[in-house]
């Protein structure tokens, strides 16, 4: 199974922002790219909690 895309962004504890560039030139010409803006402390959490069981399994590749 290939790795999923994806950009977990640092951001405060109160916020979150989750999106999945893409940015090659069929992209570009094709593909409409969305991102979601968590401001519950709560949610966040739960992304956070989600990207990091991800990365574990493999899924999602920890860049910085």
């Amino acid at each position: 199974m290939q790795p999923r895309r994806g950009s977990p962004t640092p951001a405060p504890a109160a916020k979150a922002f989750v999106a999945s560039p893409n940015f090659s030139e069929n992209a570009q010409r094709h593909n409409v790219e969305a991102g979601w803006l968590v401001r519950s402390p709560r949610r966040v959490g739960q992304v956070h909690q989600h990207i990091q069981r991800l990365v574990a399994e493999g899924l999602f590749v920890q860049l910085v």
